[in-house]
């Protein structure tokens, strides 16, 4: 609720199983979701297992920039 009053803009979506245990987390700010429309037609996806007792993945997809900058999105 916090992150959503701090920009209108800003996205997240959390994922709970049905016994109300943590499965997922999705977020994007709303600074990355403007700057998505103004990216080169490139969006790169890369990913991590984390090393915990819980099999987990992190994972992130940035685009470029018309200076050549890497920018995050979600």
């Amino acid at each position: 609720a916090q992150y959503k009053a701090t920009d209108r803009f800003n996205y997240a979506q959390l994922k709970l199983s049905e016994r109300g245990n943590f499965e997922a987390v999705f977020f994007c700010p709303g600074s990355c979701i403007h700057a998505a429309a103004r990216l080169r037609k490139f969006i790169a996806v890369d990913g991590t297992h984390t090393r915990s007792k819980y099999r987990m993945q992190l994972l992130i997809a940035c685009g470029i920039d018309a200076n050549n900058n890497g920018v995050p999105l979600a």
